[in-house]
């Protein structure tokens, strides 16, 4: 079984692969993964819906924050 930061991850990763993909095709596959790594993920956050934002993925492994200057 997934844990929700490992769906939050897997949606993300998704979304980042859609936005760079070269295939309209492989692009809409990969947002509806994404959307289904959300959703799962959702129900296991009590309803709540996680940021899927691939920016957020880039910060947290960074260590550095999305937008300079914040904490």
């Amino acid at each position: 079984m997934s844990t929700f930061a490992d769906l939050v991850e897997l949606a993300r990763i998704c979304m980042r692969q859609a936005r760079i993909a070269r295939s309209p095709d492989v692009a809409g596959v990969l947002r509806q993964m994404a959307e289904e790594y959300q959703e799962k993920a959702t129900s296991l956050n009590d309803g709540e819906v996680p940021d899927i934002d691939e920016r957020l993925l880039d910060e947290e492994r960074s260590g550095a924050p999305l937008i300079p200057g914040s904490s």
